[in-house]
Formats: structure tokens, C-alpha cells, sequence
């Protein structure tokens, strides 16, 4: 849907600028964002991508909110 597009362009660029900034935990928000957003696209691949990228900073660096949500998306 072209109304998600919008969506997962900012959240793409919140991620690239929160991993300048040295931000696991905002970055993996971001990408969590973007799998819901390709997910609501019907994109369930990229879907899947942006949610194993997600879990994989929050693991790193101890944010059990975006685990959670990242895990949550891998499940849909």
C-alpha cells in the first residue's frame, strides 16, 4: 500500500541515523518499525529482515521492549 510507503522511508532513515549516532537501542526501534510497516505492505521477507536486524541489536544491548516487539513481528 502506498500509504505504508512513507512510513518505512522514515523509518529506514531514523535507523541509518540512529546507527551514526552509536544508538543500538533507537536503531533496533526503528527497524522494528520498518518490519511492521513492510509487514502491513504484505513485503513479508523485508518484513522478516527488519525484525531479525531488530532483535539482534536488542539482544546486543539488553532492550527486552524491542525483543519482545521484534520477536512479535517475526511471529506475523
Amino acid at each position: 500500500m502506498k500509504v505504508h510507503e512513507p512510513a518505512a522511508q522514515n523509518a529506514t532513515r531514523a535507523a541509518e541515523l540512529f546507527a551514526a549516532l552509536d544508538q543500538p537501542v533507537w536503531k533496533g526501534r526503528a527497524l522494528w518499525a520498518l518490519s511492521a510497516t513492510r509487514s502491513g505492505q504484505g513485503r513479508a521477507a523485508d518484513a522478516d529482515k527488519a525484525a531479525r536486524g531488530a532483535l539482534a541489536l536488542g539482544r546486543r544491548c539488553g532492550d527486552l521492549y524491542g525483543v519482545g516487539n521484534a520477536l512479535n513481528m517475526l511471529m506475523f
